[in-house]
């Protein structure tokens, strides 16, 4: 699974370094560490105010936990000295979460809005914070086999609706 994410990570590069000359800024490469996004790595294709992105997230050392986010920025609100960005976004996105352990495999969407600041180091490199929260809008669980260390047994429990905290922080490098 890594290795055909890398490969379709590589693909997206080109693809969008090809459009290049369409867009005011060009192409964002991130990486990043957020909830639900994990350890992520990302592309965003800059057009004026908006972005729009895809990123890839896994914990480091395991093969079976990973997330796929596309997401939507609308950039508003005060100015840079370094770059003509407005530093304030709204960003909004689609998330898919598998998780999977010996015990049980766990799918997800979700959908998660939030508000953040890019904070510019140079015309090139910045920092940018975000906060807002998910909602869980399916999930699915398949229980493997029982767990012996769970009290109560292995419950079906539906959070669909269910919202929650959410937060990232990411490096970027505009090209």
């Amino acid at each position: 699974m890594k290795n055909g994410v890398f490969d379709l990570f590589l693909v997206l590069i080109f693809l969008l370094n090809s459009g290049r000359g369409n867009a005011q800024e060009g192409i964002n490469v991130t990486a990043g560490i957020g909830l639900p996004e994990m350890l992520n790595l990302g592309l965003r294709m800059q057009f004026e105010r908006t972005q729009i992105g895809i990123a890839f997230g896994t914990v480091p050392g395991s093969d079976s936990n990973f997330t796929i986010s596309s997401d939507f920025y609308y950039h508003f609100g005060g100015r840079s000295e370094l770059t003509s960005i407005q530093p304030w976004f709204f960003k909004t996105g689609l998330t898919y979460m598998s998780t999977e352990n010996e015990w049980r495999r766990e799918t997800s969407f979700l959908i998660v809005p939030r508000i953040g600041r890019e904070f510019n180091i140079s015309s090139k490199f910045g920092v940018a914070l975000e906060a807002g929260f998910l909602v869980i809008l399916s999930e699915h669980e398949k229980v493997k086999k029982e767990n012996p260390s769970t009290y109560f047994g292995d419950f079906d429990l539906d959070f669909t609706g269910l919202v929650l905290p959410s937060a990232g922080l990411n490096i970027f490098y505009r090209f």
